[in-house]
């Protein structure tokens, strides 16, 4: 899966899938900081819980707080699925 393919999963999933999330006016794009989106830590583990079960790659929230950018996380979930793990058909 290309890393843009990601990048727009990830976004459509923090856009519109996760809860309590009260994003600022600004769109969500590659760049963007998840501390800007006011993501918390209980958001990522949702994150990361929703790309365990879309993408069947395995990424931790801490993972995902350190990676601290959409395009950062895409391109390590897009390596993990370079490396061999299995992948499942993007859900929107």
């Amino acid at each position: 899966m290309s890393r843009e393919k990601i990048v727009a999963y990830l976004k459509d999933a923090i856009e519109n899938r996760l809860e309590n999330v009260d994003l600022p006016d600004d769109p969500v794009e590659a760049g963007t900081r998840f501390d800007e989106l006011g993501l918390d830590s209980l958001n990522l583990v949702e994150l990361a819980l929703l790309v365990e079960r879309d993408l069947t790659v395995v990424v931790t929230d801490e993972e995902l707080a350190n990676l601290e950018t959409v395009s950062a996380a895409a391109e390590h979930i897009s390596t993990s699925i370079d490396d061999g793990a299995p992948t499942a058909a993007v859900q929107g």
